[in-house]
């Protein structure tokens, strides 16, 4: 294959645009020829930290932003059909985050030249994408329904009111859409995050439905957990009922 445009931005950490001090913690690729636009990220804010320090920083939230931003390239990826599609985008960011103006390269193989240009500009270890804690038998009905496009995966959903996107492992329609997230807690601070999303997915989206799957390392936090997600109307599917769950899945999802 020869070698065709392509155009990659430089995603920087910067705390205080007035300093305009930053750190490259990304890069996304955009190759319109072959209609390919992705991104890596750090796993660590370790050169964060040694550039800045973490004193006043939320590293929760850096995360949440990195994941974020990661997010809405992949939703805009189908609409940013140009260079200057990608630039308006990479201006288009408001918060910790940035990306540079678009520069020009020459590539073949665009996945590969994305690893390069991570390796090269930004270093350190890619963020790797999350693997659900899903049972084998709930991916493969997933798996299944996606192939008679009666399922999505890996879909991106906005949240409303507070105007960010959270990556779901499955969502199917029954009428409404319901966003199915299995979730291992280690602590019950997640499950209150997860519980506004619901909340405002089932107020303000066409009363979406945000479905739990919980696991948990401490059977302490369990019912702590569970009463939260009852108290703000959030259905779970509880490890001995994913069976049930399953059937459910098959007999009531259709084409979305």
């Amino acid at each position: 294959m020869a070698d065709t445009n392509g155009y990659y931005s430089l995603i920087q950490f910067c705390p205080d645009r007035a300093r305009a001090e930053t750190i490259n913690v990304g890069v996304a690729l955009f190759c319109p020829e072959q209609a390919f636009l992705d991104s890596k990220f750090c796993g660590s804010n370790k050169k964060i930290k040694n550039v800045f320090g973490f004193e006043g920083y939320d590293i929760s939230r850096i995360n949440e932003t990195k994941k974020n931003v990661q997010l809405r390239i992949k939703k805009e990826a189908a609409y940013i059909k140009n260079k200057s599609d990608f630039a308006r985008f990479a201006g288009s960011l408001g918060n910790e985050l940035l990306m540079t103006a678009p520069r020009h390269l020459l590539t073949e193989n665009p996945e590969i030249e994305l690893g390069s240009l991570f390796n090269e500009l930004v270093g350190g270890k890619p963020k790797k994408p999350h693997a659900p804690p899903a049972s084998p038998g709930l991916d493969e009905c997933f798996q299944e329904l996606s192939a008679q496009h009666r399922a999505k995966l890996r879909h991106p959903v906005v949240v409303p009111k507070l105007e960010i996107t959270i990556e779901v492992p499955y969502a199917y329609k029954n009428g409404k859409w319901n966003y199915v997230k299995p979730q291992k807690f280690q602590r019950s601070d997640p499950a209150m995050r997860l519980a506004v999303e619901g909340d405002l997915l089932r107020k303000y989206a066409d009363n979406a439905n945000l479905i739990v799957i919980p696991s948990f390392e401490d059977s302490q936090i369990k019912s702590s957990v569970l009463y939260l997600f009852k108290e703000y109307n959030v259905e779970t599917v509880l490890e001995d009922e994913i069976d049930d769950f399953i059937a459910r899945v098959k007999k009531e999802a259709h084409a979305s």
